[in-house]
């Protein structure tokens, strides 16, 4: 009896026994093999210490990186550093972990903290689009674009210090420009796509409220999909285009930046033509562009939201008011910047640049000579003060 005891307890011990740690010299070896690694003064100035693995297993550092990429949802799959995250947790279900696998989840950190900080956005191609366009339509073009103020380098150091990241993924994010906001609103979309999503739908005319058409019931399940659509009794065969549902209508153009009507138009029929996939993108595309605007915010603030054609006026965190305003055209785009603002002057003059003159006045001009004067706007022969009004 005490021989059964004594071998079983033989066996549990051996198969619990601890993984063989990842010694010092086992990364200074692989380290020394490697000419090209980018990490050796990290590993140097940490006595060549793993940084992510123990014994038998991940480090508290490691266990907190590896569950803040799976649980980051602004993350797509496609993106280059997601494959090394799929590599590192097939990497730790062996038995036994080399030097490299600490290295390789070296690299996934400074890969992931790259994109956390500033993006999958590709800004030098961005920018040489740009040119291109501007050189097309002979305009300026401006999208101003600035570093975040962040070290990934020094947020592993504090970690090391701390044992912890604590809450250092949460302080690189923005916080500003509603990006919590998107980011719930990229969870919602997500969580559609991964209960299949909705069909596409795309009627051939315009619907008007009392109308009936055959993809009125396909309309209404996307609009309860996304949450528009609420508490209204028509059964969801219903081909009636009803008043409770023309509510849900003026929400779901509302969120798009559409004028809140009730009719179903072109506008909204090309929304409805557009899979979940294409809203998911849409948002990680924006969410990675508001890592890159990164303005000195007064208390007193104007934020303008140029696909909406909408300023905002904020106190702090208070909204006092909002307007529509004039946006530029593709053509002549508005440009992305932000500066501080000293003064408002109402009702300037503007000294127009002959380059507008040409390509954009003289065309209403010749068609109507008097096309400026119904617009309160006026020619004079020059830049002067004394300069002579001209009767077009």
């Amino acid at each position: 009896m005490k021989r059964t005891i004594t071998s079983a307890l033989l066996c549990s011990t051996l198969y619990l026994m601890p993984l063989q740690a990842v010694t010092p010299n086992d990364i200074k070896t692989t380290l020394e093999k490697s000419k090209k690694s980018p990490f050796k003064s990290i590993y140097k100035n940490n006595l060549y210490q793993p940084l992510w693995l123990k014994k038998g297993g991940l480090n508290n550092l490691g266990e907190e990186l590896l569950e803040q990429i799976k649980n980051d949802k602004t993350v797509a799959p496609d993106l280059k550093f997601y494959k090394l995250y799929r590599a590192a947790r097939k990497a730790l279900k062996q038995k036994e972990y080399s030097a490299r696998v600490d290295l390789s989840l070296t690299k996934l950190y400074f890969s992931y903290m790259h994109y956390l900080i500033r993006g999958s956005i590709n800004w030098k191609k961005f920018d040489s689009n740009l040119a291109r366009l501007a050189k097309k339509y002979d305009s300026t073009v401006a999208w101003e674009h600035t570093t975040p103020p962040y070290s990934a380098k020094k947020i592993l150091e504090l970690a090391q210090l701390n044992d912890s990241f604590q809450d250092k993924f949460n302080q690189v994010e923005p916080h500003k420009f509603k990006y919590n906001k998107l980011k719930g609103y990229l969870k919602k979309y997500i969580a559609i796509s991964n209960n299949g999503g909705w069909k596409t739908v795309s009627p051939k005319k315009s619907i008007k409220v009392g109308q009936s058409d055959p993809s009125i019931p396909l309309i209404r399940k996307r609009l309860k999909i996304v949450g528009d659509l609420n508490g209204c009794s028509a059964s969801e065969s219903e081909t009636v285009y009803d008043s409770c549902m023309a509510k849900a209508v003026k929400r779901f153009k509302l969120r798009h930046g559409y004028k809140a009507s009730s009719t179903i138009g072109k506008a909204i029929r090309t929304e409805l033509r557009r899979p979940v996939s294409y809203y998911i993108k849409k948002i990680r595309l924006n969410l990675d562009r508001i890592k890159w605007s990164n303005p000195k915010e007064s208390r007193v603030h104007i934020q303008l939201n140029i696909p909406a054609f909408r300023l905002y006026l904020y106190d702090g965190a208070q909204l006092v008011t909002t307007m529509r305003v004039v946006t530029g055209k593709r053509d002549h785009p508005t440009p992305v910047f932000s500066d501080v603002m000293t003064s408002i002057i109402v009702n300037p003059y503007w000294r127009i640049p002959q380059s507008i003159v040409r390509k954009e006045m003289l065309k209403h001009l010749i068609k109507n000579p008097k096309y400026y004067n119904r617009q309160h706007k006026y020619l004079y022969d020059g830049w002067g003060e004394g300069s002579k009004k001209i009767d077009p």
